[in-house]
């Protein structure tokens, strides 16, 4: 065997085994990863009716009362550890590629610092995002009850002071919950209420016209899913690999000994003597088949007796 070939029975099994790895690895990254800026397509804040807290039950305060603060603004506040505002956003999916899927993303509150908008220490303030899953309906300083939120799935709100102070939410803990709609409350964290904070967050909805703040925006990330990437299935295992000959050394041409041919049978298969011989029992009909068969016994007999009579004679006679 050449050395070529000796090569490749060595390294076969080796190659099986390298294949099998290389099938059962996972896929790394199979989907187009994108991100996109979408606006608000739903926006609502909400007011602590305090009525709610008396013997006599809720009871809705006259329009004038409840919210003289500006349109199109949006609230989170508390007072002394009891909260007073609260505001729902729901993000505008539409321009979102079908089949993308939501795993992550930044949403971004730019802080109406207006001193008659009701700002107050927004620096101090701890905000939190909570998953909502209800559907969102517009609405601005209501006494009804809101949505409840799920604020076991949740993002803290990062203040920065920069020339435009923010609040800024990771929504990395909310890609795997949202399908076909993504909604966010935004209200005081449960730290705020232990410590008996004191602050109040403005800012601008998206229909507010000439906005000193502009409105909040959401940056998401999404995948969508690649065909041309093989998904990670089940592969069967190949049978184990099989060892290559023993080398045996090259003593020159085999000669192996060759059987006589045998020549093709010639005999005729005996199937007509096994034929029954019904012809051959057939009674004879008429006279015998050889004229004068019948006097073959007697001319049998008339020999035999010359035949005896020869052989009984005296040998010893006397000649006349």
């Amino acid at each position: 065997m050449s050395r070529f070939l000796r090569a490749i029975a060595a390294a076969t099994p080796l190659g099986l085994l390298l294949m099998v790895g290389a099938a059962r690895a996972p896929v790394a990254g199979a989907g187009v990863q994108n991100s996109i800026t979408v606006p608000m397509a739903s926006e609502a804040w909400y007011l602590e009716n305090p009525t709610c807290n008396t013997l006599a039950g809720c009871v809705t305060p006259p329009r004038a009362l409840i919210n003289p603060l500006a349109n199109d603004t949006l609230h989170v506040s508390i007072v002394l550890g009891v909260e007073i505002a609260r505001s729902y956003l729901t993000f505008n999916l539409t321009k979102l590629p079908s089949g993308a899927s939501i795993f992550g993303g930044r949403l971004t509150v730019p802080i109406d610092t207006t001193p008659m908008d009701g700002t107050i220490s927004p620096e101090e303030s701890h905000v939190v995002a909570c998953l909502v899953t209800l559907p969102i309906v517009p609405t601005q300083g209501s006494l009804e009850f809101p949505p409840v939120p799920d604020c076991a799935v949740s993002s803290p709100g990062i203040y920065s002071a920069k020339v435009q102070p923010t609040l800024t939410f990771d929504l990395t803990p909310f890609g795997s919950w949202w399908s076909g709609s993504a909604s966010v409350a935004l209200v005081p964290a449960q730290s705020a209420s232990a410590a008996r904070e004191s602050w109040s967050v403005v800012f601008s909805s998206t229909s507010r016209q000439s906005p000193p703040s502009p409105p909040a925006t959401a940056e998401l990330t999404y995948e969508l899913p690649d065909e041309t990437v093989p998904s990670a299935t089940y592969v069967p295992p190949l049978p184990p690999p099989v060892p290559p000959p023993a080398l045996l050394p090259n003593t020159g041409p085999v000669l192996v000994p060759q059987s006589p041919r045998i020549p093709p049978s010639t005999v005729e298969p005996r199937t007509a003597a096994l034929a029954p011989r019904t012809a051959a029992l057939a009674p004879l009909k008429g006279r015998y088949l050889y004229p004068g068969v019948w006097a073959l016994p007697l001319v049998l007999l008339a020999v035999w007796l010359a035949l005896a009579k020869g052989l009984t004679q005296d040998l010893h006679r006397a000649r006349p």
